[in-house]
């Protein structure tokens, strides 16, 4: 009977450390007048690792555009880049130019540049669709970079999804 006990313990200690809270990614601060939800970043691996997070209010109508802010993180500096491409299954779903470069940094032996862009709420839905099939290329005048491994995207984005179809 103790040995049962002693296994029970361990199981449910077990599945309360896998679970997942929502607040793991997305929040959603109410204010006066109206409702400021920050999507947690998320990070995509490839060449380095690209960073990114999503900050919108919202009140009485669906949000009109979202604050993309992305970080690249890499062997070469990444300040000057001219695109960056979502896609999923090889074909492109948005491409986003006319970003604000706000810091370029070394840190230790990889470059950090730190962007951010204002996009149409509809493409952070489209975005969020692709679950794990999401591709993240980031190109500037000698060449791309690719992002496309991640563990945690595929399973926040669905999180997310169903908390915006909930509030939005």
């Amino acid at each position: 009977m103790k040995r049962l006990s002693i296994i029970l313990l361990l199981l449910s200690a077990a599945l309360t450390l896998s679970a997942q809270n929502s607040a793991d990614y997305i929040k959603k601060m109410n204010r006066e007048g109206f409702d400021l939800f920050f999507i947690e970043p998320v990070t995509l691996k490839g060449d380095g690792a690209f960073e990114m997070d999503f900050t919108f209010t919202h009140s009485d109508s669906i949000p009109k555009e979202v604050t993309l802010r992305f970080s690249v993180i890499s062997r070469v500096a990444s300040g000057n880049l001219d695109s960056l491409v979502f896609e999923q299954d090889g074909k492109p779903i948005a491409t986003i130019r006319d970003f604000k470069r706000m810091y370029l940094e070394k840190k230790s032996k990889k470059w950090v540049a730190r962007y951010e862009v204002q996009i149409p709420y509809d493409v952070l839905r489209i975005i969020l669709s692709t679950g794990d099939d999401l591709v993240i290329k980031t190109y500037d005048g000698s060449g791309a970079l690719i992002f496309d491994k991640s563990k945690k995207w595929g399973k926040a984005a669905s999180i997310v999804e169903v908390i915006l179809d909930a509030e939005i």
